[in-house]
């Protein structure tokens, strides 16, 4: 056993899981896919290759903990995975309809044909319009895009937008049945009403028509690719490979393809135009495309402003300088009044003459010329005079005194 042991376990398949988006139920979703996955499991021995049903979220949750290894979802839903995840197409489904290959899909945007007020897209101004899903590729976005592009903005120009939700035979019924005024569906939805006798095409008005070479059934939008089989970052590159040449080499007819409602597989498309319509209406995984937020400014301008940050702190500062210098320069000058040109002064009492021609004491004029005070004293000289017994010992009682003195003759005059 321990011999053997070894060989058992690498016998051992390696179990590859495939996450499908399932809208209809679980069983239904394993029972279309279950044939696509044996086939693999024939073409490519050591692997066990398993088809697991998933809803949107569960798709989600199950890309970011890397629980499965390819995913296979619609258009939409997979750019939306591209631009959070980085998953990656490998190919794209060839769906079979009638028997007929197509690799595209679009919207068809219709009324009932005997609405005579509304013959093109402008009219379907202040009309109710129906839907599939504000979320849904070919049952509301392409029809959104083609309306904005001739000047209608669903949200605002209808009197009301309203959803209905899977499947789109329902819109259909809802505007031959009066209940709204127009509404959009994925192509090839009213063919096969009409092919299987559930409505007459001739109830119907179709807006906005276009004409695709090679592409035979009502159209109003543009086209775009069908569901891609897409991989993980995490999934081996050897398994990639392998799964790519496997289906790519499918015989037409194969009873996995029958089963899977589809006719082969092909070189991945280019989903580019399904970015751009993302983000021509900023919504899905662009919903915030163009707009430009602080943080952009911040992540795009950081050197400049830094340099402007610092530029203006330089400014700020010089200013502020400017500032306390002024008012160093204002309070000095509220506190000094010049004297200027020539005073006429007498030589012999001192007294000097003003613009009147009278004669003021020095110390009067000075007060009135300027916002000096003066505070009296006496000179040593002038006590000699005064006291007549100034000497080097004069006292400074003696000082003291004289200075009140002539303080006080100061303030009679």
């Amino acid at each position: 056993m321990a011999v053997w042991a070894p060989f058992n376990l690498a016998a051992e398949p390696v179990p590859i899981k495939i996450g499908v988006l399932s809208f209809r139920t679980a069983e239904q979703t394993r029972t279309q896919w279950a044939p696509t996955a044996e086939y693999l499991n024939v073409a490519i021995p050591g692997y066990r290759f398993q088809m697991v049903p998933m809803n949107y979220p569960e798709i989600d949750r199950a890309v970011t903990e890397k629980t499965i290894d390819f995913v296979l979802t619609n258009t939409a839903h997979y750019v939306t995975l591209e631009a959070n995840f980085g998953v990656t197409r490998i190919l794209t489904m060839v769906v079979s309809i009638d028997g007929h290959p197509f690799k595209e899909f679009g919207g068809v945007i219709f009324t009932r044909s005997d609405r005579g007020d509304i013959n093109d897209l402008s009219d379907l101004r202040g009309k109710t319009f129906l839907a599939v899903g504000a979320n849904s590729l070919g049952g509301y976005l392409v029809a959104w895009q083609t309306l904005k592009r001739a000047g209608i903005n669903p949200q605002h120009d209808f009197a009301k937008l309203l959803f209905n939700g899977l499947p789109h035979d329902e819109i259909v019924y809802k505007v031959l049945n009066r209940e709204v005024d127009a509404g959009t569906v994925r192509t090839h939805v009213l063919e096969n009403m009409v092919k299987e006798g559930r409505i007459k095409l001739a109830d119907l008005k179709i807006l906005n028509q276009q004409k695709v070479p090679d592409f035979p059934y009502l159209l109003s939008t543009q086209l775009y690719p069908e569901w891609p089989l897409a991989r993980l970052q995490h999934t081996d590159e050897t398994v990639v490979e392998k799964v790519i040449v496997a289906l790519l080499t499918m015989k037409p007819g194969s009873p996995a393809a029958v089963t899977g409602k589809y006719a082969r597989w092909t070189p991945p498309l280019n989903y580019q135009g399904v970015h751009e319509l993302f983000k021509e209406l900023r919504t899905g995984p662009y919903q915030d495309f163009g707009a430009f937020t602080l943080g952009d400014v911040f992540h795009k301008y950081l050197k400049e402003i830094v340099f402007l940050i610092i530029f203006m702190a330089c400014v700020l500062l010089f200013l502020a300088k400017i500032i306390h210098l002024n008012d160093s320069l204002r309070k000095a000058l509220s506190e000094v009044k010049t004297l200027r040109g020539f005073l006429p002064i007498c030589s012999s009492c001192k007294k000097i003459r003003d613009d009147s021609g009278y004669w003021n004491r020095i110390e009067t004029y000075i007060r009135h010329h300027s916002e000096a005070e003066f505070s009296h004293s006496i000179c040593p000289d002038c006590a000699k005079k005064l006291f007549d017994r100034y000497n080097d010992s004069v006292t400074a009682k003696e000082m003291a005194t004289a200075n009140k003195e002539a303080a006080r003759k100061t303030r009679d005059d």
